[in-house]
């Protein structure tokens, strides 16, 4: 052991100068100003959104909407009257959005009025899913989950014609070019890289495996990034796109759901947050901003400095940059006490900190609660960079389990006020585990009931939901 850690001394010596040197420290400014948010009316569960120009088009349970990046309103919105549809990725050609979701076909709708969207027509056999989808040289190619690769001619654009399928890959979620070869995340089946220099007759080269599912995927300057989900994002060169060879990985901090590259810069939407990624150094792969999601980033779209995030509830734009507001960060999602006897107090502290640029003034900090208090000063200023503790006080007047909410109020620019739950003791509706799940019943989409008893010596998996 101590001859090959001798061995490796000089390339372990080398990479600490190298990571010393030439990668910069991370910073506490998250370089990341607000500039605009809307809900588009009419429509809920922003998915994603896709760029033309000043365009953008945002597409969501309901429908879509086109948003003017210039004049920061909302252009147009395609709403069908008959049905409800989901759109959750799509493509912009020529007047038109090619749109799709899981199990909800694909949608070619007219855009040459945008204050009018039209739908032009609907393609894809019952119940077939269209999920990510690129234009290339006429063509249209979109991934169609469980189904692989579809390549449809765009010479009518109002009518696309298939031309080509490659119905062997795993599960194609999203699609991007490198000249004629064309690079899907292919979920378990990693990075499929497939020849389209013939669309009417691709070529699956090759698929390289990835360290986790592979659910989307960009390319720019010779380098494929491809977003895995809790494996974060693996970094490849394709520089010869037969030899894909794996240069490193970045570890976000959550789930990473879409990525989109602009030069060495990468926006990458991890769930819980935006992280802004340098390239410069592809092999080692490091975070110079970020930006805390209001609710999900679930899908993004860049240009320059400029990134508009679909979050759910809502569609925002920010610029990345130093930032010369102050900017609240709070590293949880609840607080918990353990619980303590009547008449005793336990403390519970956790820092406000400030990743802007400016000074940052918290307003007021309050819970809803007589026996979770806020220890004093309530009110207090945070300099860039720096941190405030704040301490939390249980003093329970009766045995038991209690619970409120957090709320802090501040001048941040776009998280002006946050909501946390607090929570104290064992709740007694909580379950341990290993412990028996009491028994309940629920109807089903189609009024059916059901009760957990009826399952018994099965494994039942229960996914709780809720739409905002």
């Amino acid at each position: 052991m101590m001859t090959r850690l001798e061995a490796s001394t000089p390339a372990l010596v080398l990479t600490f100068l190298l990571c010393l040197f030439l990668i910069p420290p991370c910073r506490a400014d998250d370089n990341m100003a607000p500039d605009f948010a809307f809900a588009p009316p009419l429509l809920k569960e922003f998915q994603d959104v896709e760029l033309d120009g000043d365009l953008a088009v945002i597409f969501a349970v309901g429908g879509l909407a086109l948003y003017d990046l210039v004049e920061q309103e909302l252009v147009g919105v395609y709403i069908p009257v008959e049905t409800t549809v989901r759109t959750y990725r799509g493509a912009i050609g020529a007047d038109f959005v090619y749109a799709g979701a899981r199990e909800d076909l694909l949608l070619v709708i007219d855009i040459s009025n945008p204050s009018e969207p039209q739908l032009a027509t609907v393609r894809g056999a019952e119940g077939q899913s269209f999920e990510g989808m690129a234009i290339n040289d006429g063509h249209l190619f979109a991934a169609r989950h469980g189904d692989g690769l579809e390549i449809l001619d765009l010479a009518d654009p109002a009518a696309p014609a298939t031309v080509a399928e490659i119905p062997t890959l795993i599960h194609s979620w999203d699609v991007a070019f490198q000249d004629d070869v064309v690079y899907v995340a292919d979920g378990a089946g990693g990075l499929a890289v497939i020849d389209v220099t013939n669309p009417a007759a691709p070529l699956h080269l090759l698929s390289v495996p990835t360290a986790g599912s592979a659910v989307d995927v960009c390319v720019s300057n010779g380098l494929a990034m491809v977003a895995l989900g809790s494996a974060g994002v693996d970094v490849f060169d394709i520089s010869d796109p037969v030899n894909p060879q794996w240069l490193g990985n970045y570890n976000s901090s959550a789930l990473a759901v879409s990525v989109e590259a602009v030069g060495d810069t990468l926006y990458l939407a991890d769930w819980d947050d935006i992280e802004v990624i340098d390239l410069s150094f592809p092999a080692s792969p490091h975070r110079i901003g970020f930006e805390i999601a209001p609710v999900r980033a679930m899908g993004l779209a860049a240009r320059g400095n400029e990134v508009i995030l679909a979050d759910w509830i809502s569609v925002r734009g920010y610029r990345f940059g130093p930032t010369f507001d102050g900017d609240l960060h709070l590293p949880f999602k609840k607080l918990a006490f353990e619980g303590v006897p009547p008449g005793s107090t336990e403390q519970l502290s956790f820092e406000c900190i400030n990743t802007g640029g400016g000074p940052l003034v918290v307003t007021q900090i309050q819970t809803f609660s007589e026996t979770i208090t806020v220890e004093p000063p309530t009110a207090f200023t945070v300099g860039p960079g720096q941190t405030h503790e704040v301490i939390l006080n249980f003093t329970p007047e009766l045995p038991g389990f209690d619970a409120t909410f957090l709320r802090i109020d501040s001048d941040d620019p776009d998280e002006s006020m946050r909501i946390f739950p607090v929570v104290a003791g064992n709740d007694p509706n909580s379950l341990e585990l290993g412990e028996q799940a009491p028994d309940f019943t629920y109807f089903d989409l189609q009024g059916v009931s059901h009760s957990l008893s009826d399952h018994l010596g099965e494994v039942v998996v229960l996914a709780f939901f809720a739409n905002l």
